[in-house]
Order: structure tokens, then C-alpha cells, then sequence
């Protein structure tokens, strides 16, 4: 495998203090590294400065590295990455570096101390602090690279962060105290050491319903039915895990085919992730669409990694009952006791007619009278 340093970058944007990320492309072989944009612009704080029209959201924009370069373990370079300012009015800018390690779901997770296969030291930032940056205007930031010769084979995590800081608050002993929150945003830098490493993983912890309620014309859509059926009745949840060495670009679907005939029903395209290595991420898709009335389906679990590798599993089977057979069965499990009820009410009163039309036989039959005199 050729020596080749790949950095994937993932960009958000919050007007308080988060990320949300999103993957940009991977370099390819021949590629060098960019950092022209950066440059033919004042330099002031150690940053290159441009200004543009930009509309207002009340945010920090990061602009992640347009190209990653060529260098492997022991190699340097630089990387252009930039932030812009979109809240309205001039600020500055404190810029971090941290690692990045991922949370319970998977999920990247920015500025996390000690994180494994964290990469932080590995970037230099041509400075610490933006002063007075106007609206719309964009600091460029000339960042040195330098991969440690130890670098082991696989992928490594790190963030430059961007917050604009505020002045503490003070809250008085009779007042109520007050919540102060500053726009910040995260560009994660992905670096991909080439080597033996290995790449692939696992599904695990698949949940799915067994039994969905579905009347089949759509009328599920009314809002009773559909609390009568439930919300995301029909999610099949899964987690993969990346046993590699690299970042796992994961693909699924959910071919859901009829257990009787086998001829494919609907396919559900599970939304595509990002999974760390070393972690499992959460995914889910639902079947919400084109539900036969009545039914048994079986849904076929299909995940393609970073690799190509397809990973299929078939999962037990799901029945498609119609929801008017639950409200038939509640219908029935009411009335039931109820019908015995008035059943027996009703034999109740005819022995009780049937008590007073032999006693006032008794009473007008003479013959009893004879009988009563002797």
C-alpha cells in the first residue's frame, strides 16, 4: 500500500457551544497540499484576512482543508482551514486545539482529553487569538502538520476549535442567575496513516418489532391509529462495530422481503455514518411506507464498509397484523363480559317470573285449600 496521508475533515456550525459534523472528501494519491487560499490576503494576528458578503445567522462558519497532502510518518506540511464570522457583529476568536474521541453512539465527540488515537499535538496553529473579526470576514489559518515517526498504521483523530469568548455574568443573591452561551465551531482533521492496518467490522445488538399494527390503506396516518400503532413501531435498530485500524465509512439498507413468496416488498436506506475506530455507532431505519394489510416479512440486514465487504443478516420475522383486528379484539374483550352480564340479568329475571307464576298457581287452585283444612 503506498505511503499516503489522507486527512478527512468535519465541519459544523452552532450558535452556541457544539458541533455538529460532516464529512468532507478524502484526498487521492498525486495530490499536494493547498494552502493558495490562505494566502494573497492582509496577514494581521497571525492569520490571513478576507472580507466577503455573508448572511447572518448569529454563528461561526469553519471551512475545512479543500486538499489533504502526500506526507506519511515522520513527513510535515500545512493545511488551510478558515473560520467566518456570520454573527451579525465584530468578535474575537479563541483558537483550541483537542482530541477527538467519539460518545455512547458512536458519534465524534470534540475536545476530549487524552482521547484514544487522539492527534491534537500533531497541528500547530499560526495563532491563538483573533482580534476585533468583522462581520463576514474570514480569518485564514496556515496550519503546520507534522506526523510523529512512531505514527502507527490507521486513524487518528483532532479539532481546531474556534469560540468567541464572553465576559462572566454576575448574578445578584435576590435576582435570578443567567445562563451565557457564545457562538463556537469545530473543524475535526481526520488523518488516515497508511500501513498494515486492517479495515472491517461487525453488526451487533440488532432490536427489531415483531409484530406490526398496519391497516394497509393509510389510515394509520390519522392521529389515533397512529398512536394506536405506535411511534417507530417498525425501526430495526443495529450498532456496528469497527474492529479496523481506520475510520469506517458504513452503508445499509433493509430489504424486507414476504416470508411466503420471497418476492422483495420495500427497502429502506439506513442514513450512512462515520464510525470511529476502535468504537460502534448507532443506526436505525424504519418501515414506514408500503405495508402490505397482512403479513409475515422478513428483513434482511445489508451493511457495506469503507472495504466494499458486505455484511448481511437475516432477522426473525416480522408480522403485519391490521390494526381493525386490534380494535375487533378490544371490541370483543369488552362486550364479551358485557354481553354475559345482561345474559345473566336476563335468566335471572325469568326464574324469578317463573317463582311468581308457581306461587300464584299455589294460591288459586282450590284443591291446595282441601288439602291445607285437613
Amino acid at each position: 500500500m503506498p505511503r499516503l496521508l489522507r486527512i478527512l475533515c468535519i465541519t459544523s456550525c452552532v450558535v452556541a457551544v457544539g458541533t455538529v459534523p460532516a464529512h468532507a472528501a478524502s484526498s487521492v494519491v498525486g495530490e499536494t497540499i493547498s494552502v493558495d487560499r490562505c494566502l494573497g490576503f492582509p496577514l494581521r494576528d497571525g492569520v490571513h484576512r478576507q472580507s466577503v458578503n455573508a448572511d447572518v445567522n448569529q454563528s461561526i462558519s469553519g471551512i475545512p482543508p479543500r486538499v489533504a497532502g502526500t506526507f506519511g510518518p515522520g513527513e510535515s506540511g500545512r493545511i488551510c482551514v478558515g473560520f467566518q464570522n456570520t454573527t451579525g457583529k465584530p468578535i474575537d476568536l479563541e483558537l483550541t486545539t483537542a482530541d477527538v474521541a467519539a460518545d455512547d453512539d458512536g458519534v465524534p465527540l470534540v475536545g476530549v482529553e487524552n482521547a484514544t488515537y487522539g492527534a491534537s499535538s500533531w497541528i500547530k496553529l499560526p495563532a491563538r487569538r483573533v482580534d476585533d473579526l468583522r462581520q463576514g470576514e474570514i480569518a485564514w489559518l496556515v496550519v503546520d502538520v507534522r506526523v510523529p515517526d512512531d505514527a502507527a498504521p490507521g486513524s487518528w483523530y483532532s479539532n481546531i476549535t474556534a469560540a468567541s469568548p464572553v465576559a462572566p455574568s454576575t448574578t445578584s443573591s435576590d435576582g435570578p442567575s443567567q445562563v451565557v452561551s457564545s457562538p463556537a465551531v469545530a473543524i475535526q482533521v481526520f488523518f488516515d496513516i497508511p500501513g498494515e492496518g486492517t479495515r472491517g467490522g461487525v453488526i451487533q445488538n440488532v432490536r427489531a418489532t415483531r409484530v406490526i399494527w398496519w391497516d394497509g390503506l393509510h389510515f394509520g396516518r390519522v392521529d389515533f391509529l397512529e398512536k394506536l400503532r405506535g411511534l417507530s413501531l417498525a425501526t430495526i435498530r443495529f450498532e456496528w462495530q469497527n474492529r479496523g485500524s481506520y475510520s469506517d465509512g458504513v452503508k445499509a439498507r433493509i430489504v424486507i422481503r414476504s416470508a411466503l413468496s420471497g418476492r422483495e416488498v420495500e427497502t429502506i436506506d439506513v442514513p450512512e455514518g462515520i464510525v470511529l475506530r476502535g468504537v460502534s455507532r448507532k443506526f436505525s431505519g424504519t418501515w414506514d411506507d408500503h405495508i402490505p394489510l397482512v403479513g409475515r416479512f422478513t428483513p434482511t440486514l445489508e451493511v457495506t464498509g469503507t472495504d466494499g465487504k458486505v455484511t448481511k443478516r437475516e432477522l426473525d420475522s416480522i408480522w403485519v397484523i391490521p390494526s381493525w383486528l386490534y380494535l375487533l379484539a378490544l371490541v370483543v374483550a369488552v362486550g364479551i363480559p358485557i354481553w354475559m352480564r345482561v345474559r345473566s340479568r336476563r335468566r335471572y329475571r325469568e326464574l324469578l317470573a317463573r317463582l311468581d307464576a308457581a306461587e300464584a298457581k299455589s294460591t288459586d287452585d282450590p284443591d291446595d285449600w282441601d288439602d291445607e283444612r285437613y
